[in-house]
């Protein structure tokens, strides 16, 4: 790490992409590398790192390790906010780090997130589906089960999306049928 460390000091641009528009901040969040990450938190202002930025595919770090599932990442980034990370963040699609994390399905990145007072846990996307609605409609049976079972009373079950299905229909429309079961007795 020490050496990544007087990488980072020497480098004059940190806010260079592959192609696929990533820049080394996307790359360490989405891979898990929670020292470089801290590196690039730590220099972000005397730097000029663009914590914040999009790739080609309208991610930003904190996207990615929630889609990826980079629990530690996602806690830091948490813990680290201040610095510049916008959790709330939307892409061009309206998704945010939580409409992510509930499409990876990671379920220890979505309780961190669910605990994180900022998170609109019903916001919807440009389909108008929420995160809960992506973790049905992926199939995440254990995500849709700690929904249902600790966040009930917070979340919108019986929401529809803007094509008029709600949670158990997309389920059930994609043969998830332990999803639709779980759903099913909170439609009973």
């Amino acid at each position: 790490m020490h050496k990544a460390s007087f990488l980072v000091k020497d480098l004059k641009d940190l806010n260079g992409t592959n192609a696929s528009g990533r820049t080394g901040f996307h790359l360490a969040c989405a891979q898990g590398h929670v020292g470089i990450v801290q590196i690039l938190l730590d220099e972000s202002r005397d730097k000029g790192i663009a914590l914040n930025q999009f790739d080609h595919d309208d991610r930003s770090g904190f996207h990615l390790a929630c889609l990826y599932g980079q629990v530690k990442v996602v806690a830091l980034l948490l813990k680290e906010k201040q610095k510049g990370i916008n959790i709330k963040l939307m892409n061009n699609r309206k998704r945010t780090g939580f409409h992510l994390a509930c499409i990876g399905g990671d379920i220890q990145v979505v309780k961190l997130l669910l605990n994180e007072a900022a998170i609109d846990i019903n916001a919807t996307d440009e389909k108008g589906r929420s995160g809960f609605q992506w973790a049905c409609q992926r199939g995440h049976t254990k995500l849709v089960q700690l929904f249902l079972q600790e966040h009930s009373n917070r979340i919108k079950i019986n929401a529809k999306d803007d094509e008029g299905k709600s949670a158990y229909d997309m389920a059930k429309e994609l043969g998830h049928s332990e999803v639709e079961k779980l759903l099913s007795k909170h439609f009973s």
